[in-house]
């Protein structure tokens, strides 16, 4: 089994356990940390954001082109998944994101704060996506 199919099997064992809260992601993607570490993200668009558990996140921009431009790098923290949605959402139109990409796998907090800073000091060139990605 590859590694994208074993870290995809893994997300729908963890979101097994939550199927009232999720909806079906658009797609997969992965995003590079500084670290060289992939992480992969389900991506929904900004109203399909789904109520969300503690969790990372990069809010993104993508055109009618295909191009995706990430405007924030975060991670989602509060015990209630319906405030983790509300940050994300406000956040989001704050920024005149219209895409929402959640990576579900960290277990603890201190491993998604390590997520959130990889993925936020990584070159503009470490998205690895079915689009290119530039940073704000």
């Amino acid at each position: 089994m590859s590694t994208s199919s074993q870290a995809t099997v893994r997300i729908c064992d963890r979101l097994a356990t939550r199927k009232a809260l999720w909806s079906e992601p658009a797609r997969l993607v992965e995003w590079g940390g500084a670290s060289g570490r992939q992480y992969q993200h389900l991506v929904y668009e900004l109203i399909e954001c789904p109520l969300a558990p503690k969790t990372n996140y990069v809010l993104a921009r993508r055109d009618a082109g295909g191009h995706t431009t990430i405007l924030k790098v975060g991670r989602a923290s509060h015990d209630a998944p319906t405030l983790n949605r509300a940050q994300m959402r406000h956040e989001a139109a704050l920024l005149g994101a219209n895409e929402v990409h959640l990576h579900v796998l960290a277990k603890t907090e201190a491993e998604r704060i390590l997520i959130e800073f990889d993925i936020a000091a990584a070159p503009p060139a470490s998205g690895v996506a079915a689009f290119s990605a530039t940073r704000h």
